[in-house]
């Protein structure tokens, strides 16, 4: 029973941490700047300890973007930890690409993991949500609720591209306006 006690205990201080964040992408000011795609996405990366095999690919152009870099940070770190997180293999091929467009600029996040079904795309987003039991896989369920919110509050849009009964993996793919 102490394990037990010890386990939810470690599950509660997670959900309070992962609200914490929550509120925090609400709350915080944004701060626009100019700053490079590339080097703010490897910064990113870099902050995140990812289990050996979990390999990321940057893939893009190093042009500037005028954003909030701790929104970018926040979208990036959960779409990647959670690529590998929810990955059902020793190794994983993560891929981070993006590119200008014409009135803006995109970000995707694609992993080979095993997906999400289609009939849950909407319901990973909200708070609390999770594609496994909690008893199956350690997640508080914020992590794309975080993420979603963090998009809305750059007035960007992001979506999932994911059915396992036709690929493997998971995409999101974010679309954001150049800001000014």
């Amino acid at each position: 029973y102490i394990d037990l006690m010890h386990s939810r205990i470690g599950r509660l201080q997670n959900l309070l941490d992962a609200l914490l964040q929550y509120s925090r992408v609400g709350r915080k000011a944004i701060s626009r700047s100019d700053i490079g795609v590339r080097d703010a996405i490897a910064t990113s990366i870099d902050l995140l300890d990812l289990p050996e095999g979990h390999a990321v690919h940057l893939e893009g152009e190093n042009f500037e973007i005028f954003t909030d870099i701790n929104l970018l940070q926040v979208i990036v770190m959960n779409l990647v930890s959670n690529a590998s997180k929810h990955h059902d293999g020793e190794t994983a091929d993560i891929r981070v690409h993006w590119q200008s467009l014409a009135d803006g600029w995109q970000l995707e996040i694609a992993d080979d993991g095993p997906g999400i079904a289609t009939e849950l795309h909407q319901r990973v987003f909200k708070m609390f949500e999770t594609v496994k039991s909690r008893d199956e896989l350690e997640a508080s369920g914020m992590g794309l609720a975080i993420v979603a919110k963090a998009v809305t509050r750059l007035d960007g849009c992001i979506t999932l591209i994911s059915d396992p009964a036709e690929v493997r993996g998971s995409r999101f793919v974010l679309e954001f306006e150049h800001g000014r």
